[in-house]
Protein backbone atom coordinates (compact mmCIF):
# COMPACT_ATOMS: atom_id res chain seq x y z
CA UNK A 1 0.00 0.00 0.00
CA UNK A 2 1.62 3.59 -0.91
CA UNK A 3 2.01 5.99 1.42
CA UNK A 4 -0.46 8.84 1.42
CA UNK A 5 0.57 11.88 -1.07
CA UNK A 6 1.11 14.58 1.05
CA UNK A 7 -2.27 17.26 1.22
CA UNK A 8 -1.64 21.17 -0.41
CA UNK A 9 -0.93 22.70 2.83
CA UNK A 10 1.73 20.13 3.98
CA UNK A 11 3.30 20.39 0.70
CA UNK A 12 3.21 24.48 1.10
CA UNK A 13 4.74 24.25 5.04
CA UNK A 14 7.66 21.87 3.42
CA UNK A 15 8.44 24.28 1.08
CA UNK A 16 8.37 27.00 3.64
CA UNK A 17 10.45 25.25 6.03
CA UNK A 18 12.63 24.55 3.39
CA UNK A 19 13.18 28.47 2.47
CA UNK A 20 13.79 29.46 6.15
CA UNK A 21 16.52 26.61 6.30
CA UNK A 22 18.36 28.09 3.40
CA UNK A 23 17.75 31.91 4.71
CA UNK A 24 19.17 31.30 8.60
CA UNK A 25 21.72 29.29 7.17
CA UNK A 26 24.76 32.05 6.70
CA UNK A 27 23.80 33.67 9.95
CA UNK A 28 25.81 33.60 12.63
CA UNK A 29 25.46 32.57 16.42
CA UNK A 30 25.01 36.30 17.57
CA UNK A 31 22.13 37.26 14.74
CA UNK A 32 20.59 33.83 15.62
CA UNK A 33 20.15 34.68 19.12
CA UNK A 34 18.99 38.62 18.58
CA UNK A 35 16.48 37.67 16.13
CA UNK A 36 14.92 34.80 18.69
CA UNK A 37 15.22 37.05 21.06
CA UNK A 38 12.89 39.48 19.60
CA UNK A 39 10.84 36.92 18.15
CA UNK A 40 9.98 35.81 21.67
CA UNK A 41 9.13 39.73 22.68
CA UNK A 42 6.61 39.71 19.26
CA UNK A 43 5.17 36.41 20.17
CA UNK A 44 5.23 34.24 23.68
CA UNK A 45 4.87 30.86 21.70
CA UNK A 46 8.28 30.99 20.73
CA UNK A 47 9.45 32.22 24.34
CA UNK A 48 7.40 28.92 25.77
CA UNK A 49 8.69 26.50 22.98
CA UNK A 50 12.52 27.64 24.13
CA UNK A 51 11.51 27.02 27.46
CA UNK A 52 10.26 23.66 26.86
CA UNK A 53 13.19 22.35 24.65
CA UNK A 54 15.57 24.18 27.36
CA UNK A 55 13.24 21.40 30.16
CA UNK A 56 13.47 18.46 27.89
CA UNK A 57 17.16 19.10 27.30
CA UNK A 58 17.77 19.35 30.75
CA UNK A 59 15.31 16.03 31.60
CA UNK A 60 17.87 14.05 28.89
CA UNK A 61 21.14 14.99 30.66
CA UNK A 62 19.91 14.09 33.78
CA UNK A 63 18.59 10.98 32.81
CA UNK A 64 22.07 10.46 31.28
CA UNK A 65 25.00 9.27 33.74
CA UNK A 66 28.21 9.56 32.44
CA UNK A 67 30.95 7.43 33.74
CA UNK A 68 34.80 9.15 33.12
CA UNK A 69 36.62 6.22 34.30
CA UNK A 70 38.28 5.42 30.59
CA UNK A 71 39.27 9.62 30.88
CA UNK A 72 41.66 8.78 34.07
CA UNK A 73 42.73 5.39 32.56
CA UNK A 74 43.65 7.33 29.79
CA UNK A 75 45.96 9.48 31.62
CA UNK A 76 47.53 6.95 33.37
CA UNK A 77 48.35 5.67 30.67
CA UNK A 78 49.76 8.80 28.60
CA UNK A 79 51.74 9.78 31.35
CA UNK A 80 52.81 6.33 32.63
CA UNK A 81 52.98 3.82 29.70
CA UNK A 82 53.36 6.13 26.49
CA UNK A 83 55.32 8.95 27.49
CA UNK A 84 57.96 6.69 28.85
CA UNK A 85 58.71 4.73 26.43
CA UNK A 86 59.87 6.96 24.21
CA UNK A 87 63.38 7.82 24.03
CA UNK A 88 65.40 10.68 23.95
CA UNK A 89 64.35 13.72 22.53
CA UNK A 90 61.32 12.08 21.76
CA UNK A 91 60.31 11.87 25.22
CA UNK A 92 61.16 15.56 25.92
CA UNK A 93 59.38 16.67 22.11
CA UNK A 94 55.74 15.19 23.28
CA UNK A 95 55.83 15.98 27.01
CA UNK A 96 54.39 18.79 26.06
CA UNK A 97 51.75 16.95 23.90
CA UNK A 98 51.17 15.18 27.22
CA UNK A 99 50.29 17.86 29.39
CA UNK A 100 47.59 19.55 27.15
CA UNK A 101 45.76 16.19 26.69
CA UNK A 102 45.63 15.76 30.44
CA UNK A 103 44.51 19.39 30.75
CA UNK A 104 41.95 19.06 27.61
CA UNK A 105 40.63 15.75 29.44
CA UNK A 106 40.08 17.31 32.89
CA UNK A 107 38.32 20.28 30.47
CA UNK A 108 36.12 17.70 28.89
CA UNK A 109 35.33 16.16 32.37
CA UNK A 110 34.19 19.56 33.75
CA UNK A 111 32.40 20.68 30.45
CA UNK A 112 30.19 17.41 31.17
CA UNK A 113 29.22 17.93 34.63
CA UNK A 114 27.98 20.91 33.39
CA UNK A 115 24.31 22.12 35.68
CA UNK A 116 21.75 20.25 33.81
CA UNK A 117 23.89 17.09 34.09
CA UNK A 118 22.54 14.83 36.99
CA UNK A 119 24.10 14.17 40.40
CA UNK A 120 25.61 10.96 39.64
CA UNK A 121 27.23 12.01 37.18
CA UNK A 122 28.47 15.12 38.66
CA UNK A 123 30.05 12.81 41.39
CA UNK A 124 31.41 10.12 38.73
CA UNK A 125 33.40 13.04 37.58
CA UNK A 126 34.80 14.33 41.07
CA UNK A 127 35.74 10.96 41.45
CA UNK A 128 37.95 10.78 38.29
CA UNK A 129 39.47 14.16 39.17
CA UNK A 130 41.47 12.94 41.86
CA UNK A 131 42.69 9.74 40.48
CA UNK A 132 43.72 12.58 37.74
CA UNK A 133 45.61 14.26 40.63
CA UNK A 134 47.38 11.24 41.75
CA UNK A 135 48.57 10.31 38.80
CA UNK A 136 50.05 13.67 37.97
CA UNK A 137 51.53 13.99 41.23
CA UNK A 138 53.34 10.69 40.74
CA UNK A 139 54.73 12.50 37.73
CA UNK A 140 56.11 15.40 39.36
CA UNK A 141 53.98 17.78 37.07
CA UNK A 142 50.88 19.78 37.48
CA UNK A 143 49.40 23.49 37.74
CA UNK A 144 46.46 24.76 38.94
CA UNK A 145 43.02 23.34 36.56
CA UNK A 146 42.60 20.30 38.75
CA UNK A 147 41.54 22.49 41.19
CA UNK A 148 40.20 24.49 39.22
CA UNK A 149 37.87 21.93 37.66
CA UNK A 150 36.42 20.07 40.93
CA UNK A 151 35.56 23.66 42.21
CA UNK A 152 33.53 24.38 39.51
CA UNK A 153 31.62 21.37 38.98
CA UNK A 154 31.40 21.78 43.21
CA UNK A 155 29.83 25.10 42.34
CA UNK A 156 27.24 23.49 40.85
CA UNK A 157 26.02 21.42 43.34
CA UNK A 158 23.64 22.58 46.32
CA UNK A 159 25.15 22.95 50.31
CA UNK A 160 23.43 19.16 51.00
CA UNK A 161 24.60 17.89 48.08
CA UNK A 162 28.56 18.16 48.69
CA UNK A 163 27.44 18.18 52.59
CA UNK A 164 26.98 14.63 51.44
CA UNK A 165 30.16 13.58 49.94
CA UNK A 166 31.84 14.77 53.07
CA UNK A 167 29.35 12.10 55.10
CA UNK A 168 29.96 9.31 52.76
CA UNK A 169 32.71 7.60 53.75
CA UNK A 170 31.80 3.60 53.85
CA UNK A 171 31.97 2.43 50.43
CA UNK A 172 35.36 1.80 48.33
CA UNK A 173 33.93 4.52 45.74
CA UNK A 174 33.58 6.92 48.65
CA UNK A 175 35.05 10.74 47.56
CA UNK A 176 35.85 12.41 50.38
CA UNK A 177 39.02 9.85 51.37
CA UNK A 178 40.04 10.02 48.09
CA UNK A 179 40.33 13.79 48.11
CA UNK A 180 42.23 13.52 51.71
CA UNK A 181 44.50 10.99 50.42
CA UNK A 182 45.72 13.37 47.44
CA UNK A 183 45.59 16.14 49.68
CA UNK A 184 48.58 14.44 51.95
CA UNK A 185 50.16 13.27 48.71
CA UNK A 186 49.99 17.31 46.75
CA UNK A 187 51.01 18.38 50.25
CA UNK A 188 54.23 16.23 50.24
CA UNK A 189 55.08 16.87 46.86
CA UNK A 190 54.14 20.66 47.21
CA UNK A 191 51.34 20.28 44.25
CA UNK A 192 48.01 21.53 44.29
CA UNK A 193 48.34 24.71 46.69
CA UNK A 194 44.48 25.17 45.65
CA UNK A 195 43.12 21.88 47.01
CA UNK A 196 42.34 23.27 50.31
CA UNK A 197 39.85 25.37 48.77
CA UNK A 198 38.04 21.99 46.86
CA UNK A 199 37.93 20.60 50.81
CA UNK A 200 36.31 23.60 52.57
CA UNK A 201 33.81 23.85 49.61
CA UNK A 202 32.95 19.84 50.34
CA UNK A 203 33.51 20.65 54.06
CA UNK A 204 33.50 24.36 55.30
CA UNK A 205 35.75 25.83 58.10
CA UNK A 206 33.35 26.27 60.99
CA UNK A 207 32.87 29.97 61.61
CA UNK A 208 34.03 31.17 65.14
CA UNK A 209 31.50 32.58 67.32
CA UNK A 210 31.89 36.02 68.37
CA UNK A 211 30.05 36.24 71.19
CA UNK A 212 32.80 32.92 72.73
CA UNK A 213 35.48 35.19 71.00
CA UNK A 214 34.85 38.25 73.56
CA UNK A 215 34.81 36.05 76.30
CA UNK A 216 38.00 34.46 75.58
CA UNK A 217 38.99 37.72 75.01
CA UNK A 218 37.73 39.00 78.62
CA UNK A 219 38.93 35.52 80.54
CA UNK A 220 42.52 36.13 78.51
CA UNK A 221 42.73 40.44 79.95
CA UNK A 222 41.86 38.56 83.94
Amino acid sequence: MSSPRPTKRARANLTQDSTVLRLVDPLGHGQLCDIVTKATKAYSDVATDIHNTIEEMGEKERNHVINFDSASKSVWHDINVAHPKLEGTQQYDVAGDVWYDTVDTIDSIVHRCGPFTGLQTRLNGLSALPRIGKTICLSDSGDHCLEEAMIEILSTMSKGERRAIREENSSEEALWPKLLELDDLAYDLCLFERLNEVLDLIDPPREVDDASDGEDSEDERQ
